[in-house]
């Protein structure tokens, strides 16, 4: 066998062996931080299940580990958890860049389930800036312009209420579900029993 072939036969099985030896299920937290803290704290809504704090070196942070079991995590700035960004621990790669004004003001992607947290918040959040942009309307309208006005509002608060039915939907049964089931049974009862 000539040097050559010898070479890329080594180089080969070393990558089949690193290959073999990565953890399938491995998961990676990672952001830029550009408010005021020195750690990051992950924790598990359970806090009894999981928990790490990491230090923030020059406005970045990184977590590696293994995701034995898909959760819902807190991403933190302080150790009482007041300002946090919802996020689902899972394989791959977690994105949660937190801003000046802390990780409630931040969404997580990067994996399958932290980009659907991040397309449902997206819509659920347009939806109700355009309900308080309708009702703003609605105190200054006149009679008149009120009952287009409702109408336009009441269409809204079905988009609204389908949008989180739709997500819970798909979601049924993954760690998405799991975190939005509560909020989404407390809205939808505003509204009525769900009917098609």
């Amino acid at each position: 066998m000539s040097k050559m072939k010898k070479q890329l036969y080594l180089l080969c099985s070393i990558m089949v062996l690193f290959a073999a030896c990565t953890p399938k299920n491995q998961c990676v937290i990672s952001g830029s931080v550009t408010c005021n803290c020195d750690s990051v704290y992950i924790v598990s809504e359970h806090a009894e299940c999981f928990s790490a704090v990491v230090p923030v070196t020059n406005g970045k942070y990184a977590w590696k580990g293994v995701a034995d079991t898909t959760m819902n995590i807190r991403v933190c700035t302080d150790s009482e958890q007041e300002q946090f960004c919802r996020a689902i621990m899972e394989p791959g790669h977690i994105i949660v860049d937190i801003p000046s004004g802390g990780p409630q003001n931040t969404l997580p992607c990067g994996t399958p389930l932290n980009d659907s947290i991040a397309a449902f918040e997206n819509a659920r959040s347009s939806l109700q800036e355009r309900m308080s942009a309708n009702d703003k309307k609605m105190r200054e309208a006149t009679d008149e312009e009120k009952e287009k006005l409702e109408e336009e509002y009441d269409q809204l608060k079905d988009d609204y209420r389908d949008c989180l039915v739709d997500a819970l939907a798909h979601n049924a049964d993954n760690a998405f579900g799991d975190a939005y089931a509560t909020i989404g049974t407390g809205i939808l009862n505003l509204n009525g029993p769900i009917t098609d």
